[in-house]
């Protein structure tokens, strides 16, 4: 049975692969709000807006490395 590590999981590889892109062309303190914004509203979903609303900013604010 496979060992899972927090860097296969797709959040990981996710961030990996995006961040690393856009750092590219961009400088890493732009890139990694820019990924945390990407991923935040990867998650938006239906419901109360005032929930929906905090939802968001938790995951945005916890994507952060």
């Amino acid at each position: 049975m496979p060992r899972y590590t927090e860097f296969t999981q797709p959040y990981f590889l996710f961030r990996g692969l995006l961040q690393e892109r856009l750092s590219w062309y961009v400088k890493p303190y732009f890139a990694i709000p820019l990924t945390s914004m990407i991923f935040a509203l990867m998650h938006v979903s239906q419901g109360s807006v005032q929930i929906v609303s905090i939802d968001l900013i938790s995951v945005f604010l916890d994507s952060f490395p």
